[in-house]
């Protein structure tokens, strides 16, 4: 039933909107340091559960090695490999997940992406 799966999608998103506006409210009375933010605006990005399935393309459009994750439910991160420049690689996933790339020489995060439609291609441009 595509209702009950976006309804649980929105559910889930909520859930995780709402544990992280705990937190930022808890890291202004100073009893803890907020997280880093995203690309896309949220503090802690998340994959959101009840999208359909899908395949994605993912390529390296930069100079540098990217280190590719899946982020989970609960933001935690999930290595799915390391693309070079110039390198792509094909996915099975699902529209909502949550993705991240980090620079795999630095560790710096460079960007979060979200599945936002079925057979998307990201590109990871500098």
């Amino acid at each position: 039933m595509p209702y009950r799966d976006q309804l649980e999608a929105l559910a889930a998103r909520v859930a995780c909107l709402e544990e992280e506006n705990a937190r930022l409210r808890a890291a202004l009375r100073g009893e803890a340091s907020p997280p880093p933010p995203s690309s896309e605006g949220d503090a802690r990005p998340c994959s959101v559960r009840g999208g359909e399935p899908t395949t994605i393309a993912i390529r390296n459009a930069s100079h540098r090695k990217l280190r590719v994750s899946w982020l989970s439910y609960e933001g935690l991160d999930r290595a799915q490999g390391t693309l070079v420049p110039g390198g792509a690689i094909r996915v099975e996933t699902y529209v909502g997940f949550c993705w991240r790339f980090d620079d795999a020489d630095g560790g710096e995060v460079l960007a979060h992406v979200r599945v936002e439609a079925p057979a998307q291609e990201i590109v990871y441009e500098e």
